[in-house]
């Protein structure tokens, strides 16, 4: 059990679930490895690496694994199970992929060789970064690429040999397939009341 993650309110059962993937520095902070680069969570401290390489947790046996969730970080990753943990079973089957703040081309590479032994889910920000994030993964793994760029208030997207204009604050995944009339046939797990899961947790613990 660790102090940062109880004070969350995150329960046993995740904290033993997840333990094998993060170790403690030497101030008592949570440590998340990908390759090179570690993302830390302290007390009103959370930094997030620009990885070229994932974080990745849970269910290890590719024929196992019926569900994988590719997310902004390891810390959301926790949260948004502790929230949801109606999913934890003994055969639960989950597998989390961490890419962190950025989305390298390293990586997309990987995500391009992926074998589709599972049902992917998209676990990012509830902000326009996030959205982006959602439709660039969800492009890979459908074997497209979307090329992306904001002009004004405005994104300008690339996607199978079409050009898509849409306002920043109207964009998300479920209204691009809306407009380019493509399914991604993903699923992204956003939260309703505050920008990401993490944050809807310390929003309930951490309150003055």
């Amino acid at each position: 059990m660790h102090a940062y993650l109880t004070r969350l309110g995150i329960r046993p059962e995740i904290q033993q679930l997840f333990s094998p993937f993060c170790r403690n520095d030497e101030n008592g902070n949570l440590c998340f490895s990908y390759g090179s680069q570690t993302e830390v969570y302290g007390l009103a401290y959370h930094l997030i690496p620009a990885a070229t390489e994932y974080w990745v947790s849970g269910d290890e046996v590719d024929s196992t694994v019926r569900s994988i969730i590719i997310c902004s970080s390891a810390m959301e990753a926790i949260a948004w199970l502790n929230c949801n943990s109606a999913l934890l079973t003994a055969n639960h089957g989950l597998r989390f992929m961490a890419i962190g703040n950025s989305l390298d081309e390293q990586q997309l590479g990987t995500l391009r060789k992926q074998k589709t032994f599972g049902k992917y889910n998209l676990l990012f920000p509830q902000d326009l970064v996030g959205h982006i994030f959602d439709l660039k993964i969800a492009s890979v793994l459908q074997g497209y690429c979307a090329e992306v760029s904001i002009s004004g208030e405005h994104l300008e997207i690339e996607f199978r040999n079409r050009r898509f204009k849409i306002a920043c604050e109207d964009f998300s995944l479920s209204r691009f397939e809306r407009l380019s009339g493509f399914r991604f046939n993903v699923k992204t797990l956003k939260p309703r009341q505050h920008v990401s899961w993490l944050r809807q947790l310390e929003a309930q613990h951490f309150k003055n």
